[in-house]
């Protein structure tokens, strides 16, 4: 049975006034801001979706935006979604959601044969494309709900900027962007504000970083642009 991952807690986003729930860049900015920019604020990098559930197999649904493709990274990271457990206080990688090649629409299996027992999930959402829609499968005898547990800690986020560094480039699956390794080593949220090939300091990336409410952190790694 899927479920739109609309109802379950997404995080990783620097504002929830975006255009679609899986952008990163405000609304407002569509026809103020430099059109490469804007086109990657549509990219789903370092947004993750949090839910709990005893199914002993999960699945996914999702529609990538763009279906992008380059020749210097894997489609996993690029257009892919990458499934982690919590166990014992730490996350774990579970699955990877590997992208159709010729379809925008993928629907695989990310975890399966699973005691059947409550567990904590993160799903991470593709670095270099966006996603239209998602749902997330689990068995039809098993509950699913938000999480119970404040994993990786929200409320005081890391607030980083950078280039396709930052952005993931070039990964094999979400879950190994280095923003999101240091936000399960420190168990608080990060905010992925990479910008492949364009951090180049814009005005209205400064403005969106000072309007997250109690950030922990600011990180500039603007340098290599």
């Amino acid at each position: 049975v899927f479920h739109d991952a609309s109802e379950f807690n997404i995080y990783g986003k620097a504002t929830q006034a975006t255009l679609s729930l899986y952008d990163r860049l405000p609304a407002s900015y569509e026809n103020t801001t430099r059109k490469e920019l804007w086109r990657l604020g549509r990219n789903t990098a370092g947004l993750y979706v949090r839910f709990r559930t005893d199914s002993p197999v999960i699945s996914a649904r999702w529609e990538s935006r763009f279906g992008n493709v380059m020749n210097h990274m894997a489609p996993t990271g690029i257009r892919g979604i990458d499934l982690y457990v919590l166990e014992d206080g730490k996350w774990y990688f579970a699955g990877v959601g590997r992208p159709e090649k010729n379809s925008l629409v993928t629907e695989a299996v990310l975890a399966k044969d699973m005691e059947r027992r409550e567990r904590e999930y993160m799903l991470y959402l593709s670095l270099y494309d966006g996603i239209e829609s998602l749902e997330i499968g689990v068995d039809k005898s098993s509950s699913i709900s938000k999480p119970h547990v404040d994993s990786p800690r929200s409320g005081r986020p890391v607030v980083m900027y950078g280039t396709s560094i930052l952005q993931g480039g070039c990964v094999s699956r979400p879950g190994m962007a280095h923003t999101s390794l240091i936000e399960r080593a420190l168990d608080i949220e990060v905010v992925n504000l990479g910008f492949s090939g364009n951090a180049l300091l814009d005005m209205d990336i400064a403005q969106l970083m000072a309007s997250v409410e109690n950030p922990s952190v600011y990180v500039l790694d603007y340098v290599p642009n």
